[in-house]
């Protein structure tokens, strides 16, 4: 799964990989700016970036709901 920023130069992805990461990209360097692997423990099913908030979104088969700060990786709240 994969999220723009919108009008920004910044995308985020999800990988299945053992570690569930979640990666912060620069579009015009195309490298990786950030990597969070604490915000599910299973699958991630899909993101969505708020431009207006600047939070990301993230569900997965973990069943939970994050939100939280895709510039240091803290969750606002989360829920199931």
């Amino acid at each position: 799964s994969i999220t723009w920023r919108g009008n920004d130069t910044q995308i985020a992805s999800a990988s299945d990989s053992p570690e569930f990461l979640i990666k912060i990209w620069d579009l015009p360097t195309r490298r990786e700016i950030r990597s969070y692997s604490n915000l599910h423990q299973s699958s991630i099913n899909s993101l969505d970036w708020n431009t207006r908030t600047n939070n990301i979104a993230s569900t997965g088969s973990d069943a939970l709901i994050n939100v939280w700060n895709p510039n240091d990786g803290k969750t606002i709240f989360s829920f199931k």
